[in-house]
């Protein structure tokens, strides 16, 4: 008897012994958890603290600027010059950056004539704003305000040469006429264009701060919301288990009562038989409750943003599906300056589109494609994309052209749960953060800006190099793409390398005039382009027809047959065709040994026979070919959910192009890598090439 007894209480010690370990690993775990969720929240503060200080600091340096500047025409005094000398060469990085250098630094400096604390190491306003952690619009912004500072640090230079006796020739170089004219330096900093210049600054950092306020507020409270989680959940499990475990014990000590009570042989066997049913029944219940335990802590506790999986309504998951028919919808730039793009991406996947319905479709059912122009206008854009999803009632977005209209769709995309796929658009801000609805087939702008640097630095040795953008998301996506490679070669080999010059114009218009006069006398060897053809068209024949003769470069959403033709129509001589250059993500159209080249051609041919093969209509060949593979794929039974989780299974998939795609669960890029291409002088069309070439 004793023997059993001894029996049973090893069974519940043991057990015992085991949930206690379970929930003492589980709760130390969550406790750990906890403690990161909490230092995670003090991080974030810190960091919306230095964000907010630091947008505050290129505010105050404008502020700075324009102070030295106006008291320096004023009195005369040289040392303002120097002062103002000293803030634009702190912000450059090309002088010791002060350490704390904040609000009184320079009123200290004024007054004193002395520093007022030690200089750290020279370190750029940019370089700076770029470690700091801002997100891709915020960074954008933040560049902006900085380019149109120094934009204004220009005039506020010329107010001061003026007051010396100097004046701008047509050359754009000062030269003396030993006449000082200080009324119109009064006028050059006191006049409405200064005063307009100087808000634009301050509205772009007020969008900032906002942006930043929001963004990391959002993030204090999500950290806070799941520190809450985890302290509930150690303290539901800690609960849960002291109950068990006295449970537990209560039992063993009614063991023992039991089997002191009762001794003869058949009691025995008796109690033996009823006690290994017991334990056995305990055994089987202790070990479901560590599992379910450390299952609730393995997949409750982490991220929730990040593990989550996708929560769209069994009503909405079929939206857009009848027995016949998946109804795409699409905006696009169908007319206006951009509509080559627009009409050519379209028409481009409906070649493929129409191929497959001629075939009988996906599991019987036909793609249809609703395409509305917006006319590359972004509240156009929002207004059809509205009617896509709340009218037309689509099954998936597919097919959006550019970067400020498809950025405005972003929050409409994720708040009805719609899936979107193909963008002509390589700008990172619809990649990041990630964004679980979209996906994209296409290299990123920041992939073929890498690929113009390697070209054109590495490959070239060229070091000096501009930017002239449209001023939206488009052109600042290219910018800051631009400023990361060069940024990465400055780091990795102390190379010469300078971004010399940017400039903007505005998009929809041809007035790239003043962008010119900014870069014509920078030295650049090259500029990156971003902007439709014809506004780029004319820059370049307006720059070779003033001698400036860089390599002009633009990314692939220019849409190289509408370029080309651009070109031409500006009569740009053809001795330098061989210096304007396109990076491309698909490969060229002429192109004889590639397989979904030979389809593409054959199939637009067919249907659209008046168009001529360009890169446009490929690319839009190409996402449709993928998007109709994935709905393949996800089988009869279609659903939203499905065709996301399909698309993400999808990995290293020969697509005919001679590169493999590839999707993931927090990975919606499918390709990567460039093509070069040149403006050929004979055929008149971008003809792709090698860097061996």
């Amino acid at each position: 008897m004793k023997q059993i007894t001894s029996l049973g209480q090893r069974s519940i010690v043991m057990l015992s012994a085991l949930v206690l370990l379970a929930l003492i690993t589980s709760a130390l775990y969550l406790l750990d958890q906890y403690a990161a969720k909490v230092d995670a929240i003090s991080a974030a503060e810190q960091r919306r603290v230095e964000s907010l200080k630091l947008a505050d600091l290129l505010r105050q340096t404008s502020d700075d600027l324009t102070r030295m500047a106006r008291t320096y025409v004023v009195t005369g005094e040289s040392r303002y010059e120097e002062y103002f000398k000293q803030i634009l060469a702190i912000r450059k990085g090309e002088m010791p950056r002060p350490v704390n250098y904040g609000d009184v630094y320079w009123d200290y400096v004024v007054s004193t004539g002395r520093k007022p604390r030690e200089d750290g190491p020279p370190v750029s306003l940019e370089e700076i704003m770029r470690q700091q952690g801002f997100s891709s619009e915020e960074f954008n912004l933040l560049n902006q305000a900085r380019q149109k500072s120094d934009k204004l640090a220009l005039l506020e230079v010329r107010a001061m040469y003026v007051v010396k006796g100097y004046a701008l020739d047509s050359s754009g170089k000062y030269v003396e006429t030993g006449k000082p004219d200080f009324e119109l330096a009064q006028r050059l900093l006191h006049g409405k264009e200064y005063h307009a210049e100087k808000l634009r600054i301050m509205e772009l950092i007020d969008r900032v701060a906002r942006a930043v306020d929001t963004r990391t507020q959002e993030e204090i409270e999500y950290l806070e919301t799941e520190a809450g989680r985890l302290a509930t959940l150690s303290l539901t499990l800690g609960t849960g288990g002291f109950i068990f475990v006295l449970l537990l014990l209560v039992l063993a000590v009614r063991r023992i009562n039991n089997d002191n009570e009762h001794g003869s042989d058949i009691q025995s066997r008796r109690v033996y038989r009823s006690s290994i049913s017991r334990t056995s029944k305990f055994v089987t219940a202790g070990v479901s409750v560590v599992i379910v335990a450390v299952l609730f802590v393995i997949f409750l506790t982490p991220d929730s943003r990040e593990f989550q999986g996708l929560d769209i309504s069994p009503h909405d998951n079929v939206i857009g599906i009848t027995d016949n028919e998946i109804l795409l919808g699409s905006s696009a730039a169908l007319t206006g300056h951009a509509g080559f793009l627009g009409t050519q991406y379209t028409r481009g996947a409906l070649s493929w589109f129409s191929q497959v319905n001629a075939a009988g479709g996906i599991h019987g059912r036909k793609i249809r494609l609703i395409s509305y122009d917006d006319q590359y206008d972004p509240p156009q854009t929002v207004e059809n994309t509205e009617k896509l999803i709340g009218v037309d009632k689509v099954f998936m977005l597919f097919g959006y052209v550019g970067t400020p209209t498809s950025v405005k769709i972003i929050d409409a995309v994720h708040e009805h749960q719609v899936p979107a796929f193909g963008f002509l658009s390589g700008a990172e801000p619809l990649r990041t953060p990630f964004r679980p609805y979209m996906f994209h087939v296409r290299a990123s702008y920041y992939e073929e800006v890498e690929g113009a640097l390697t070209y054109f630095v590495d490959e070239l040795g060229l070091s000096n190099i501009a930017v002239v953008y449209q001023d939206d998301a488009f052109g600042n996506a290219v910018l800051s793409g631009v400023q990361l490679a060069a940024w990465r070669r400055q780091q990795k080999s102390n190379r010469d390398l300078e971004i010399v010059a940017t400039d903007t114009y505005t998009r929809g218009t041809m007035d790239v005039e003043p962008a010119l006069e900014s870069l014509k006398n920078s030295g650049a060897e090259a500029v990156i382009m971003a902007g439709t053809y014809d506004p780029l068209a004319r820059f370049i024949k307006l720059s070779v027809d003033n001698s400036f003769t860089p390599y002009f470069h633009t990314v692939s959403f220019i849409g190289s047959g509408a370029f080309a033709e651009a070109i031409k129509r500006n009569e740009v001589a053809t001795q330098h065709y061989e210096k304007i250059i396109v990076t491309q993500v698909v490969p060229s159209p002429s192109s004889a040994d590639i397989e979904v080249v030979d389809q593409y051609r054959t199939l637009h041919s067919r249907y659209f026979p008046d168009d001529l093969p360009n890169y446009v209509a490929l690319e839009g060949f190409v996402n449709a070919q993928v998007l109709v593979e994935a709905l393949k794929r996800a089988g009869p039974d279609l659903t939203r959910t499905q065709l996301i989780n399909t698309l993400e299974e999808m990995k290293n998939e020969d697509i005919g192009l001679g590169k493999k795609l590839t999707f993931g669960k927090f990975d919606h890029s499918g390709l990567s890598g460039v093509y070069y291409s040149r403006l050929d002088d004979g055929s008149g069309k971008f003809e792709v090439f090698g860097l061996d070439e």
